[in-house]
């Protein structure tokens, strides 16, 4: 039965198909699910502040909050540090 967000299999099973390593991925998203799908595998949390969420993205509980996807590198350089 394949697993959906936000249960943390289904990011898992993602990665692993994807050759990655569970220990050094991040979650970019835009929604409350995906916020629930990154706390839930464990996952640093990347929100970008468009997009699908119905709650303002300053509310909800994110490692960061992005505007611009350009914004992104910066954000993989500070995690990596």
């Amino acid at each position: 039965k394949p697993y959906k967000k936000p249960d943390a299999r289904h990011v898992h099973d993602v990665i692993e198909m994807l050759g990655g390593d569970v220990a050094n991925a991040v979650f970019v998203g835009d929604s409350e699910i995906d916020v629930a799908a990154a706390h839930n595998a464990g996952l640093p949390m990347v929100l970008v502040s468009y997009g699908y969420s119905v709650s303002l993205p300053q509310q909800l509980d994110v490692d960061f909050l992005i505007d611009r996807f350009d914004d992104l590198p910066e954000i993989l350089t500070i995690l990596n540090r």
